[in-house]
């Protein structure tokens, strides 16, 4: 199984999401997920919803764009939705602060008391590269100024390119407060009403239980 203090965990370029609601015990859940990961040869982070503990969020990691079906574990945990986005923006470059994104040990311990946020937009089509921009740069502003947010990434849908996905995670409640209340988050909350077709959406509300 991939560990998240591999150096290509965030180099794998394409994700894939796979809700579950989960019949098995968590220990037995993360004894089955382990396995599954050794086997696909996938990193994978286990998301579980602090709301209702039986929705969990499957996130694998690839190097190659996989297909969007499941695998054969993944019936007995009762899946109701996947999707497969690719990597947006490529990493940023060594010394910037984000580097602390990048697999260097922040992915456990202090991470598994993250708070992790799945944020869904549908852009119209002629503002897609505004709208990339713009998070691109919205990423780059909360690894420079935002200490309590542990991760911001954008993932675009290998299906359908209006529809993109960023994966947040704020070390305690207050940086996501203080993350909606930053002037570059006001700036590009307000350019949304133009690009995007549709109000976005949150799946809020879920702890890392296996990296």
């Amino acid at each position: 199984m991939a560990t998240a203090g591999d150096a290509d965990f965030l180099a794998r370029v394409y994700l894939k999401l796979t809700w579950v609601k989960v019949a098995p015990t968590a220990g037995e859940l993360l004894s089955l997920l382990s396995k599954r990961s050794s086997d696909l040869g996938v990193h994978t982070e286990v998301l579980q919803s602090r709301d209702d503990t039986a929705t969990w969020i499957l996130c694998d990691y690839h190097t190659a764009e996989p297909e969007n079906t499941t695998d054969a574990l993944i019936p007995s945990l009762e899946p109701f939705k996947s999707e497969v986005f690719r990597r947006s923006f490529p990493l940023l470059e060594a010394g910037d602060p984000s580097e602390r994104w990048l697999g260097e040990g922040d992915f456990v311990g202090p991470m598994q008391e993250a708070l992790y946020y799945a944020v869904f937009f549908d852009i119209a089509p002629e503002h897609l590269a505004a709208f990339e921009q713009g998070l691109t740069a919205e990423a780059h502003a909360v690894a420079r100024m935002e200490p309590k947010t542990a991760r911001f990434h954008l993932w675009q849908n290998t299906s359908d390119a209006s529809r993109w996905v960023v994966l947040e995670a704020f070390r305690e409640a207050a940086g996501r407060e203080e993350h909606a209340s930053m002037p570059h988050y006001l700036k590009v909350r307000a350019q949304l009403e133009e690009w995007q077709r549709s109000p976005r959406t949150h799946d809020s509300g879920y702890s890392l239980i296996l990296s």
